[in-house]
């Protein structure tokens, strides 16, 4: 696995780690200011914070526009620029302890997560999420590797799920991937073409795995319409 970001034509990742530091809010719309406040534990409101200023920053450098004068909406389980309109535009953000992450696409699907290696999934509510094929995969691994390379199998489905806008709601026994390279085993039938997917997994940090989920050249397309 790799330590470096992925390059993929008309992709750009952006990923800031999350110390406790409050995060600035300056550039963040009321809404999202209300939705950060109503967070129970002030790391999980600094990483919200920093995940949606991130996004803001990353956006407004690559249009050149305002941070603060960015409107989103939520649409497809994902936030969607609405203002400036831009058709071909994806967004995808991801955080958790200690770090936050954003991927923006022209052109394509897009998805992103990321996640702690110190994360640990009891071997039977891990294999309620993943498909029949995947969990022998994970079975026939030596066990000191099973924690870490259910974490590199688990944030690629989440990825794959969050480009298509459904998240956990996809079914994640409906489709099966693997790392290391990490790669299509089978996807349901509304994902399109396998050959049009491409995936990416890094690690970050030395504490954390992220990955990327892109389907190239089908941005805007939902479900049913593949």
């Amino acid at each position: 696995m790799t330590m470096t970001e992925p390059t993929l034509p008309g992709v750009h990742v952006r990923v800031l780690p999350v110390d406790e530091t409050e995060a600035d809010q300056s550039a963040l719309s009321p809404d999202e200011r209300q939705r950060a406040a109503r967070f129970a534990f002030a790391a999980d409101r600094r990483q919200y914070v920093t995940a949606h200023g991130m996004a803001r920053s990353l956006i407004a450098e690559l249009l050149g526009a305002d941070p603060a004068g960015l409107r989103f909406a939520a649409g497809g389980g994902k936030p969607r620029l609405i203002e400036p309109a831009v058709a071909d535009l994806d967004l995808s953000l991801s955080h958790a302890a200690g770090i936050a992450a954003c991927a923006v696409s022209f052109g394509g699907l897009i998805g992103i997560d990321v996640e702690p290696l110190a994360r640990r999934v009891a071997p039977r509510v891990a294999r309620r999420f993943l498909a029949t094929d995947e969990a022998a995969w994970l079975e026939a691994r030596p066990p000191e590797c099973r924690p870490e390379d259910f974490l590199a199998l688990w944030t690629l489905k989440e990825a794959f799920a969050k480009a298509l806008g459904l998240g956990i709601q996809v079914g994640f026994g409906r489709f099966s991937l693997r790392p290391d390279p990490p790669r299509a085993i089978h996807l349901p039938r509304e994902a399109g073409a396998a050959r049009a997917w491409r995936f990416a997994q890094w690690r970050p940090t030395p504490l954390h795995v992220a990955a990327l989920a892109w389907r190239d050249g089908l941005c805007g397309e939902r479900l049913g319409k593949v």
